[in-house]
């Protein structure tokens, strides 16, 4: 076969396995290393994909051995074997071997070139913050997943870029960091909208993140929706990982609502996820949310239960620190925290640069919000979309100057930030903002879709029903230009029917 005709199949796997197609690629890998044996270079690359394969549906044995076929027959000088040992030390992960990983990922480190070859060392980074980051060594972790992500974004390659954000989110989210969180998520998902292929690992992450976000900010119907939309994802391509990393977010949000009963029913999968790939570091995590969890909730006997299960695993995970060749590790580990500790000064002057630019940009956006609820107002929405007639949906308020009258000026207002308050937690997708058009009501784009449209929600009807108040919803068209709409139809009117004067009967 010519070499050209190899390399073409070569890389039409790799897009398959890129892609999420493992299990439908591995028997086709497995004929294709029969086939091109008597070839060395063909062979070691064939095994490197069989690695990769294996590793994507979870089968980390496989994927061991043939990493190991694939180091043995490779060129120690091509890009490749870098790539390789990557691969490497991402099973070493999988299999709970952090030391053995550490090891693999410091020698990449020690062999690439980060000018010529940023992708591999963003990689690599990535891998030495895991190590930090299950040793609970929280800054050094994100002082590499920071560092990790600067050098992905000058490799220009989107599938490392995209990879090196979901780890760094992966902290922001759990520390807490939400506008930062929020600055990453809204990069990846304006890149992401403009491609027809992407790995569905990392779209899955995207989409869990964004639901963790939602979560901190109390969105709890978005989040609800971004994390099941992830988990979808995580179900359909077999990913064991992300579907554990799903529950426990949606335990965490079924907590926050009270609903014991559905958070430790989703834990309790989780564990049982976790056991068929984990050694005991996910699943002791996992224990530790279903005993807090019982202690939430005062069932003080199961939480003891879930307290044993814990420690168990905890006994049992401390062997997997164990250095053996202490004074080795001891050398690597020093050099390494010097290095990491004039990575972060950098990052901080870099970081102090960027605050102030986050600083100026939050008082000129706060220049375009409405005094009274703190919605967005047309002229940032005209800022994006200059001279256009954009579809939308109007929440209009029905006759707003009598209501001014019968209120007064002080009450309407508390009642437009009370709207505002419920739209944006209740009714708000994750892709949607709310806009206040004075003198109409609350302009929502893009359109959307949701329950929501074809009637208000039983939660907002309560919360407004004291009030004499009449909505409609309708789709416009709006002008970006003059700051005006065009009704196109009406979804709904609430009250339905009601009294005659537009209230409540």
């Amino acid at each position: 076969m010519p070499h050209e005709d190899v390399n073409a199949q070569l890389q039409a796997f790799t897009d398959q396995i890129q892609h999420g197609h493992s299990h439908t690629t591995l028997p086709l890998l497995l004929t294709y290393l029969r086939e091109h044996r008597a070839d060395q270079g063909v062979r070691a690359h064939t095994h490197y994909l069989i690695a990769w394969a294996s590793w994507g549906v979870n089968d980390f044995a496989t994927a061991q051995r043939h990493i190991r076929q694939a180091l043995r027959w490779m060129d120690q000088h091509a890009t490749l074997y870098l790539r390789a040992l990557l691969m490497q030390a991402q099973i070493q992960l999988a299999l709970d071997r952090f030391l053995p990983a550490l090891d693999t990922q410091l020698q990449v480190l020690q062999l690439t070139d980060g000018e010529q070859d940023p992708d591999i060392v963003a990689q690599a980074y990535l891998g030495v913050g895991n190590y930090f980051q299950v040793q609970g060594k929280h800054d050094q972790a994100l002082t590499c997943y920071e560092h990790a992500y600067d050098f992905a974004l000058r490799s220009a390659e989107f599938e490392i870029e995209l990879k090196a954000a979901n780890y760094l989110l992966s902290l922001y989210c759990s520390e807490c960091y939400t506008a930062e969180a929020e600055k990453i998520l809204q990069d990846c998902w304006a890149k992401l909208y403009h491609r027809q292929e992407v790995d569905p690992a990392q779209k899955a992450s995207l989409h869990h993140y964004q639901g963790m976000v939602l979560l901190q900010q109390q969105r709890f119907n978005a989040a609800l929706e971004q994390l099941n939309i992830s988990l979808q994802i995580n179900q359909q391509f077999n990913f064991l990982w992300g579907q554990t990393q799903n529950r426990i977010q949606l335990a965490q949000l079924h907590a926050s609502q009270q609903r014991y009963n559905t958070a430790i029913g989703q834990l309790e999968t989780a564990v049982f996820t976790a056991s068929l790939f984990d050694q005991g570091l996910l699943q002791q995590k996992i224990c530790g949310h279903i005993r807090d969890i019982h202690v939430e909730a005062e069932n003080y006997a199961a939480a003891l239960a879930a307290q044993e299960a814990y420690h168990h695993f905890a006994l049992r995970n401390e062997q997997l620190f164990v250095l053996k060749n202490q004074e080795k590790h001891q050398r690597q580990l020093r050099t390494l925290e010097h290095q990491l500790a004039q990575i972060k000064q950098r990052q901080l002057v870099r970081g102090l640069e960027q605050k102030i630019q986050r600083l100026e940009a939050t008082l000129q956006a706060k220049a375009t919000l409405d005094p009274v609820t703190q919605a967005y107002l047309p002229a940032q929405l005209a800022q994006v979309y200059p001279a256009q007639r954009l579809p939308a949906c109007l929440l209009r308020i029905n006759a707003l100057g009598q209501l001014n009258e019968q209120l007064g000026p002080l009450r309407t207002d508390l009642l437009l930030q009370k709207l505002h308050h419920l739209l944006t937690h209740e009714v708000l997708a994750a892709t949607q903002k709310i806009y206040r058009l004075p003198g109409f009501g609350f302009l929502l784009h893009p359109v959307g879709e949701g329950a929501w449209q074809q009637a208000l929600p039983e939660s907002l009807q309560q919360a407004l029903s004291p009030y004499p108040l009449s909505l409609t919803l309708q789709t416009v068209l709006f002008d970006t230009t003059h700051y005006t709409v065009e009704p196109l139809s009406t979804l709904w009117e609430w009250p339905a029917s009601g009294g005659e004067d537009g209230t409540l009967a």
